[in-house]
């Protein structure tokens, strides 16, 4: 829109050039001098630029009102993305919030499992001084009962 609104003053300001020009060089029967040339008179060219200075008036006009249209679209739409932007914080909230319990669970479940394995690890070995122990007992017993 800026660009056509400056096409649009550029295009009046030639067109007021060439409005003094035209005063200068032609009357009402014509041209003063011998600068006609041989397609179209100076005010031919004129009557040409006024056309196409009005034409780009014409398309900065409607793309004012295209512009006015879709602004009123979006202040219109604007309540309903803030309410959606703020449903979207709230979730992204409540998830970045879950996402931290679930770490936080997943590293007790780690630590958890580290625990077991080294409660397995105390068990098993445990049970075989357990089983030790018993073997030396038997054999102890055995020998005493030799013995007795």
């Amino acid at each position: 829109i800026k660009k056509l609104q400056e096409s649009a003053r550029r295009m009046d300001e030639l067109v007021q050039q060439t409005h003094a020009n035209l005063d200068r060089q032609e009357t009402h029967s014509g041209p003063l001098s011998g600068l006609e040339s041989q397609f179209e008179s100076p005010k031919k060219r004129a009557v040409r630029k006024l056309a196409r200075a009005k034409n780009v008036m014409q398309r900065a006009d409607a793309l004012k009102r295209k512009e006015a249209r879709i602004e009123a679209q979006v202040k219109a739409e604007l309540p309903g993305m803030d309410r959606a932007i703020d449903h979207a914080k709230k979730l992204h909230h409540k998830y970045a919030q879950l996402r931290r319990e679930a770490e936080a669970a997943q590293q007790k479940a780690d630590a958890a499992k580290v625990r077991q394995g080294k409660l397995q690890h105390r068990l098993a070995r445990d049970q075989q001084r357990l089983s030790g122990i018993k073997r030396h007992l038997e054999a102890e017993k055995e020998s005493y009962e030799r013995i007795a």
